[in-house]
């Protein structure tokens, strides 16, 4: 049998298809013609008489349908043909366990408005209230579908596991191209393309792994896990997100392209009545590429934050966002955006990004984030025409712990029009329950490193710039190492300047009252 499905996958034209039919499948054709006419009971008639086996839907036809339950155990062979309903908004295909949908071109009723009754494929487990268990639809397997023009859903799964959507194309949906409810093992993989989600209600996803928000019971609504979108390709979804789970845990986003999304790709909370519950754990966000249209962020990761800073209802715990390309992302203008957002952290590995063309910032380290690493990243411009003080990397409000080394933050901003332009290299922008580690970074922007007017101090008490602190409070002993060293001085003193030495406690910085050069003669 295997043979034969191989040479009909390898070449998916009509005559191999045909011998398949031949050899070990039913035709579909046996049972309905595909005049135009509504027919369904000719349909399921035929998918109820293959139950288990292969059904094959012919070459070149066309079927107009309401809703099918595709059989247990059954494997639908679809290349070059269509099923549809473009009158009545409604799940097409509803899938049992074990099915495998090769091909097969599935038509809904637009995307003109959002109506959740519109879905290509349904895979629909159960919930049973009077043991507490749940009854999981699994091992679905979808390749080289065509699925488009609905108004809620490409595929929509709830309690479902071991799902896996395979080099499919999803296209005009008004909600979600992929989504995942409760969901475990389900892989959206290898150049599937979802484009055109619109017009959504409020959200809308390209790929959401997430939770129901009717309660917080994770007994009944468990968290989406070990789910992931990897080598894919997201566009046009500019209302909202691209990549996106609530709450899920051990979620892979991984290689993919999100382009001319509002928001690229994040890892949040689900909320009980708006209020956040249950924060994602394990999140993976790498070597993914984002073209921002700037008006959302590219990347944010966050926990269940309270009204009070500091005291997460949960962390977002041991996020990795590595390697990872953001062009124009961040909100232009708004001072509390960026391009890469973390916020309600624990043990965040911000590590390998390039960020180019930033809104406002590049990485806005929020707030409640303890434990974060910021390293070897290279942030390239960030601009506003509003908020003068742009900056690559921000520590933006408090209860932020980390460390910030190793990263290079270049100015080049020649062709900009806003008014501000890279202003700010490291950014500290407060002073009340902050302790970050500034290590050496590479820094090209107009301020190296700026701390809060209220005054700021590092911990450790050793600071890495080419000048001299401006502003921020000092206290004798705190010392700046030189990061741009060079030899000085005349011939038979020269010495290179190591750096700067406080020897008074305050917020005034005069060289040589408050700040004395470090330095240390060469013998030349």
């Amino acid at each position: 049998m295997s043979d034969f499905i191989n040479k009909a996958l390898s070449k998916k034209n009509k005559d191999d298809i045909g011998i398949l039919q031949n050899s070990l499948g039913i035709g579909i054709s046996k049972y309905a013609k595909g005049d135009g006419t509504d027919e369904t009971a000719k349909v399921q008639s035929g998918l109820n008489d293959a139950s288990g086996k292969i059904i094959i839907f012919p070459y070149g036809f066309s079927f107009k349908v309401s809703t099918l339950t595709i059989p247990d155990n059954t494997i639908i062979f679809g290349y070059g043909s269509k099923i549809y309903n473009t009158t009545t908004h409604q799940t097409i295909l509803s899938l049992g366990n074990n099915v495998k949908i090769y091909g097969l071109e599935i038509q809904g009723a637009g995307n003109s408005s959002y109506n959740e009754l519109g879905r290509g494929i349904g895979i629909l487990g159960n919930y049973n209230s009077s043991n507490s268990t749940i009854d999981y639809k699994s091992d679905i397997y979808l390749k080289d579908c065509y699925i488009h023009d609905f108004g809620g859903h490409g595929v929509h799964a709830e309690y479902a596991k071991n799902i896996k959507i395979d080099n499919c194309k999803i296209e005009n949906v008004g909600y979600s191209g992929v989504m995942g409810l409760s969901v475990l093992n389900m892989h959206v993989i290898n150049r599937t393309h979802i484009k055109g989600i619109s017009p959504g209600n409020t959200y809308s996803y390209g790929v959401i792994f997430s939770r129901r928000a009717d309660t917080n019971s994770l007994t009944q609504y468990p968290r989406s896990k070990d789910c992931s979108v990897v080598g894919c390709t997201v566009e046009d979804n500019p209302n909202w997100e691209g990549l996106d789970t609530h709450a899920g845990e051990n979620i892979l986003f991984a290689n993919n392209i999100v382009r001319n999304c509002k928001i690229g790709i994040v890892a949040v909370p689900s909320q009980l009545a708006t209020v956040d519950d249950y924060a994602p754990l394990s999140p993976k966000i790498v070597n993914n590429i984002i073209y921002g249209i700037g008006t959302g962020v590219g990347i944010t990761v966050s926990g269940a934050l309270t009204a009070t800073n500091g005291t997460p209802a949960g962390y977002a715990s041991n996020p990795v966002i590595h390697g990872n390309t953001l062009n124009e992302c961040g909100i232009a203008d708004d001072q509390y955006g960026g391009a890469l957002i973390i916020k309600g952290t624990r043990n965040a590995s911000i590590v390998g990004n390039s960020l180019r063309d930033n809104y406002v910032f590049g990485i806005n380290i929020y707030h409640t984030n303890t434990g974060f690493t910021v390293q070897g990243n290279t942030i390239q411009d960030a601009r506003s025409n509003t908020y003068t003080a742009p900056s690559a990397i921000v520590v933006r409000a408090d209860y932020n712990y980390g460390i910030i080394n190793g990263n290079s933050l270049i100015k080049v901003g020649t062709s900009f029009t806003e008014a501000y332009v890279s202003t700010r290299g490291i950014f500290i922008n407060l002073t009340t329950n902050v302790d970050v580690e500034v290590g050496i970074n590479y820094n090209t922007f107009t301020t190296p490193v700026r701390f809060s007017s209220h005054g700021f101090a590092v911990d450790s008490k050793k600071l890495y710039s080419s000048t001299i602190p401006t502003s921020g409070l000092f206290t004798k002993g705190d010392y700046v190492e030189n990061i741009n060293p060079s030899e000085l001085g005349a011939v038979g003193s020269k010495y290179i300047l190591n750096g700067w030495k406080r020897m008074t406690t305050g917020n005034s910085h005069v060289l040589n009252t408050d700040w004395f050069e470090d330095r240390g003669l060469t013998g030349n």
